[in-house]
């Protein structure tokens, strides 16, 4: 594994730099506005109605509250998000069938490779 990573970006004055990766934190906020924009389109094609906002903390609430109030709680493992993003049609098509296989055949190496980790590995 590389210690560090060298990538290239064009400047906005069109000359390009390199700099040493500040790892993957600005590829992962790439692919979530990337996803965020994909859903909102669909959203608006669809005319899906935003639900009622909420004011307190979600994971504060006792099961039977969150489902009264018709709230789910996101994900809470890697598999989880996988499973749904696998029925995600929306987000599997903007993906396209190449990307989205090569994606998902990393994510679950990935997730297979540090299920068992603690945060003592991880840090």
């Amino acid at each position: 594994i590389l210690e560090e990573q060298i990538f290239f970006f064009q400047a906005e004055d069109g000359i390009r730099d390199f700099c040493l990766s500040r790892g993957l934190g600005d590829v992962y906020k790439r692919q979530v506005l990337g996803a965020l924009i994909v859903a909102g389109i669909d959203g608006i094609k669809n005319n899906y109605r935003l639900p009622e906002p909420i004011q307190v903390d979600p994971q504060l609430l006792t099961e039977e509250e969150r489902e009264a109030r018709g709230i789910k709680l996101l994900p809470q493992t890697l598999t989880e998000t996988l499973g749904y993003l696998r029925k995600d049609e929306v987000l599997m098509e903007a993906l396209g069938s190449k990307l989205s296989q090569v994606y998902l055949a990393v994510k679950d190496y990935e997730n297979s490779n540090t299920q068992n980790l603690s945060l003592i590995h991880i840090s």
